[in-house]
């Protein structure tokens, strides 16, 4: 299968003993029949049929299918698979006529979450009519628009952390949140958060906006230390605040932590058992 189109009409039928004579036949126009029935052109082959409808939801269809987008394009191919449109296909499908696609119209990646899921996201290689630059982003010039920025995170990866600092990983932005679950000012957001009209990835059902209601640790930021060293922020319309973090590193290192704490109540940082 290459999922090209078949662009041949079917042979004009010949004339047959059989067929009624002219005088009590009904009048038939096969060509226009045929024309009436696949809107002029023959009908496609479920492939075929499945990669239009791939390039219309991930070039143009995304936000009307109430689907997230991301900054680069992807969206998390599950997600794709439970919408309306796609309900007769598999995520086997959708892989063939990736790969077999002669024009290499689409990309599948795999990305590993930080509690160790592993998600599937497929994006159009081009031929966007959706803006995917994030226009709803607002950078942050006055500190005081951010009196609290916390980064929700697990135990498992605390180590990780202590050494390397917080990373965007294969995101382009670090996610944070303007507080906890709960706190003033704070919400829970709908199960698939979408790009600037609504946000990144990084978000699921029952969290604050920007944290997983899974996270164990928080980590509070010092706000004038990142602006003081040029650490840039950005708010989404949904109020997630991002970053790319230090200019040059890509990360967020310890000494831009203001405090570190377990969901337990349980103080990490100022460090005690760990060294910067």
């Amino acid at each position: 299968m290459t999922g090209t189109e078949e662009t041949t009409e079917g042979a004009a039928p010949q004339p047959s003993h059989d067929q009624p004579s002219a005088k009590t036949a009904k009048p038939t126009n096969p060509t226009n029949n045929k024309l009436k029935k696949t809107k002029g052109r023959p009908a496609d082959s479920p492939d075929v049929t499945l990669s239009k409808t791939l390039s219309y939801i991930l070039r143009h269809g995304a936000i009307n299918e109430k689907l997230e987008i991301r900054a680069d394009g992807f969206i998390r191919l599950d997600e794709l698979l439970k919408r309306p449109k796609m309900k007769n296909n598999t995520i086997e499908d959708i892989k063939r006529v990736v790969a077999e696609n002669e024009k290499q119209r689409f990309t599948i990646i795999k990305e590993e979450e930080v509690d160790g899921t592993t998600i599937r996201y497929i994006r159009a290689n081009q031929g966007h009519s959706l803006k995917v630059e994030r226009p709803d982003l607002i950078p942050v010039t006055d500190q005081s628009e951010l009196p609290t920025v916390v980064h929700g995170t697990y135990s498992k990866v605390w180590d990780n952390i202590v050494q390397e600092g917080i990373k965007p990983m294969t995101r382009t932005h670090i996610h944070f949140s303007k507080g906890l679950l709960g706190e003033e000012g704070v919400v829970s957001v709908f199960p698939v958060i979408m790009d600037w009209i609504y946000l990144d990835k990084h978000a699921l059902v029952g969290f604050s906006l920007g944290m997983r209601a899974s996270c164990d640790i928080f980590i509070y930021l010092d706000v004038e230390k990142c602006f003081k060293d040029k650490i840039e922020f950005l708010i989404s319309s949904n109020g997630v605040i991002l970053s790319e973090g230090l200019p040059g590193s890509k990360k967020i290192t310890t000494e831009y932590f203001k405090k570190v704490i377990k969901k337990d109540g349980t103080v990490l940082y100022p460090l005690t058992n760990h060294e910067s």
